[in-house]
């Protein structure tokens, strides 16, 4: 695990993996506290947290870049056999001072009361990635809420607002992909208010709010990944694992060229 409360001596995370930790409360594989940090073909899987974050929890500005995140739960704090508390973001929770930015990046199989893949409250923009085939209660894939708890994670009242009243954070997608291959329930919490689409965006059902004229709703997992599954296609680590696109899928060439990167989550062209 590693927490930037020294910047000094851990800010940036290449070619790792952090696997199999266990946070009491929040960030179970990693925190980024303070300052500012890079991850980048980097794996972070099997972790677990009470609170928030199981995988990365986030409270400052952070990259993640051409990396895998799977595997990863929020448990939820548990008493007399009730879940009291937590449970939020199985594999992201960018709260408080976070500004995240992820690039090239798959997000499978995590697992939360409510944003199973992402749950944010504050400033995030999503590009090339995808996520896709996580579990929770609320929100499959994203749970986007700028002003709850993450105490109470499944609480949303609105977004934080400037003093003219506009709401001044959002989660932004952008040559993404978002869904589930059982469930319609991709996004929660305050869709219509803080998801933004930038375009090019592709959603299994229709709760992500992309309504981008570039964007495509309503498709099939089938139909986007064919037989293709969660698994190694190359790359500089065994474990970095992603979802493959047959050349027949409405996501084969359906990026645009101005956000697209040179190489993908591989390293390849």
């Amino acid at each position: 695990a590693c927490s930037l409360h020294r910047p000094a001596t851990c800010n940036d995370v290449d070619l790792a993996q952090v696997e199999n930790n266990a946070a009491e409360l929040s960030g179970g594989g990693i925190q980024n506290y303070d300052g500012g940090m890079s991850i980048q073909r980097s794996v972070i899987r099997n972790n677990t947290a009470k609170q928030t974050g199981a995988g990365v929890d986030n409270l400052a500005a952070l990259d993640i870049l051409q990396s895998s995140i799977y595997g990863n739960q929020a448990t939820g704090i548990t008493t007399g056999g009730v879940i009291t508390a937590g449970d939020g973001g199985g594999r992201i929770f960018n709260g408080a001072n976070g500004a995240l930015q992820l690039a090239n990046t798959t997000i499978n199989d995590n697992q939360a009361l409510a944003g199973g893949g992402i749950y944010n409250h504050k400033d995030l923009t999503a590009t090339n990635s995808t996520i896709f085939d996580n579990k929770a209660n609320n929100g499959t894939e994203v749970f986007a809420c700028g002003s709850g708890s993450s105490e109470n994670p499944t609480s949303c009242n609105t977004g934080i607002m400037d003093a003219s009243g506009n709401i001044i954070i959002h989660t932004n997608f952008i040559n993404s992909i978002v869904g589930n291959s059982t469930t319609a329930d991709n996004c929660n919490g305050d869709p219509v208010d803080l998801i933004v689409s930038k375009g090019h965006n592709i959603e299994t059902a229709n709760t992500c709010h992309f309504t981008n004229g570039t964007d495509k709703t309503g498709v099939s997992s089938a139909t986007l990944f064919g037989t293709n599954t969660f698994k190694y296609y190359g790359g500089d680590l065994a474990q970095l694992l992603s979802i493959a696109i047959p050349s027949t899928s409405p996501a084969h060439d359906a990026g645009d060229n101005i956000n697209c990167t040179a190489t993908d989550e591989r390293g390849f062209i």
